[in-house]
Parts: structure tokens; sequence; C-alpha cells
């Protein structure tokens, strides 16, 4: 992960839109242009930040000098955190685990025959498979929090008031 400071001389092309399946998350795609490095285009934040020419932000790339891998920023002046939120993924891996417990009571629970048949194997799968989602979206939820807690303490540590 790398944290760069970065000042916008130029916003343009700014699209804020929903993307994602049945729950839609908002983003805006834009590009920049600033005094010192190579320009991006269309870099991709999560949420619907405020963007004026002459910000200053601290982005969080997860790969170095990648703007595809745009994790998120704070705006220096106002102390905005623009980052994906982990609670919907913590709320699916919870969900998830929980499922995976249950259908393990069910296939290896106490009343369950020793006979192996095709729905037993099927109920075993669909334990695992339940198993894996709520690991992912676990995953998930840890690294988006890591990110806005790493994004937090360099507001802490500017002296940004929000």
């Amino acid at each position: 992960m790398q944290l760069i400071t970065v000042t916008f001389e130029r916003v343009f092309d700014i699209r804020r839109e929903r993307r994602g399946g049945r729950i839609t998350r908002p983003v805006t795609e834009f590009s920049f242009e600033t005094t010192d490095k190579d320009c991006p285009l269309a870099v991709m934040v999560p949420g619907w930040p405020e963007l004026v020419s002459g910000m200053t932000v601290t982005t969080l790339l997860r790969n170095q000098g990648d703007w595809r891998s745009l994790a998120g920023w704070v705006n220096l002046r106002t102390g905005e955190i623009a980052a994906r939120s982990y609670g919907r993924e913590l709320v699916f891996g919870l969900a998830f685990c929980c499922l995976s417990v249950a259908s393990w009571f069910l296939v290896y629970g106490a009343g369950a025959a020793g006979s192996i048949s095709a729905n037993r194997i099927g109920a075993q799968c669909l334990v695992w498979v339940f198993a894996l989602l709520g690991i992912v979206e676990l995953v998930l939820a840890f690294r988006f929090y890591r990110d806005r807690r790493l994004l937090k303490k360099v507001v802490l540590s500017s002296g940004v008031q929000k």
C-alpha cells in the first residue's frame, strides 16, 4: 500500500453513478491533472466525494503507483474520507457463516443418517459453499476496515477538523 499526497490542479470528466448488482454502491469516476506527476485517466473512487480543482488529498493506493488500485482518500481541507464501507461485507460474511453452521448441523447433526446419498452430498457441498462465501466476505470486510482505519489515522495526524 502507498500513501500519496496530491493536489488536483484540474478535475474533469466527472461521472457519478451506482455500480453493482442488486445492491449498488455509489462510485465517482473522474480524470485530473497535476503539475508534478503523470495524470491517470478515469480514476474511480468509492462514494460521491467533493471534487474541485485545487483540492489536496492523501490517497491510498493498494499497488504502488497504480491509480487503478485507488482504495480511497482523505480530503486534507475538510477531513472527508472517501473509501469503501465495510458494513455490507461484514453482515453478509456473518450471515453466510451462520448459514454454514446451520447447514452443518442439518447434515452432520444427531439426527443425520449414516448413509451417503445424492441429497447428502449436495447438502455437504452447500455447507462448504456457505463457509467459503462467509470467509471471502469477512476478508473483504477486514480489508475495507483496514483501509478506512489507515485513512482516519491520516486525518488525525494532519490535524484536519471535520
